[in-house]
């Protein structure tokens, strides 16, 4: 029984292991204590696990931190020599496109000589379908000349064109169909070469747009060569007065 009076000198089972535990239990206290550390003035637990995992993490961090710098230096040294390359490439272009423009001037120095245009009579113009039939080489550096001419649009293109082949006292000859007695300017090989000479610089523009175009010009060759003929007596008259004046 619970109530039961123990003999002198004997101790009961619970007190026994009451003694054998509470040194086991200090040991546990001491042992926690020295696992524990101090951050901002206040304990906490930190376990051998953890205290691994912690420095782990630490290394893991670094290492990660100094591949990243190692691949940011690759990839700006990488970058650097990407644009040293594109420089030169850019340089090397620009001198290679002078060069062509150097020779493509020469050229055409050398294709306007013996041309002999802008034409100014009909028998001139004989000579000079003549030779668009015959001589290739002519035709090639006629067009090498005339689309030199440039121009934003059709008209300014096919304007600045007719100005280097006919004086307008010869174009006043020429409509483009031939009407109220002038000459078929259509007929003409000229106007087939400066249709492909358009083209260059247009190439889909249709027959209809360069046949308005080289006929608004035609029309108005009289209005122009009227208009120069003006200028020449003003200039001849302002000449006149200046001899009279010194004389």
């Amino acid at each position: 029984m619970l109530n039961r009076v123990l003999e002198p000198g004997k101790k009961s089972v619970l007190h026994e292991k009451n003694i054998i535990c509470t040194p086991k239990r200090r040991v546990e206290d001491k042992s926690r204590q020295k696992e524990t550390e101090n951050i901002d003035g206040r304990e906490k637990f930190v376990s051998p696990k953890n205290l691994l995992q912690g420095h782990t993490h630490a290394e893991i961090s670094s290492s990660e931190n100094a591949s990243r710098n190692e691949f940011r230096k690759l990839v700006l040294s990488k970058l650097n020599t990407l644009l040293k390359k594109s420089d030169q490439i850019e340089e090397r272009l620009i001198a290679l496109e002078q060069l062509r423009q150097n020779k493509a001037d020469d050229d055409v120095e050398s294709d306007e000589e013996g041309i002999g245009i802008p034409l100014t009579n009909l028998a001139e113009l004989d000579d000079f379908e003549e030779k668009i039939k015959t001589n290739s080489d002519y035709s090639r550096k006629l067009i090498n000349v005339l689309k030199r001419s440039g121009g934003s649009d059709v008209n300014s293109i096919i304007y600045g064109i007719m100005r280097q082949l006919l004086t307008n006292s010869l174009a006043q000859k020429f409509s483009w169909v031939g009407f109220k007695g002038k000459k078929n300017f259509k007929e003409l090989r000229l106007a087939k070469l400066i249709t492909k000479t358009v083209r260059i610089h247009k190439n889909t523009i249709t027959d209809d747009v360069i046949a308005e175009a080289i006929s608004k010009w035609l029309a108005q060759a009289q209005l122009r060569a009227s208009r120069e003929e003006m200028r020449a007596n003003k200039n001849k008259s302002n000449n006149s007065v200046e001899e009279s004046d010194e004389n």
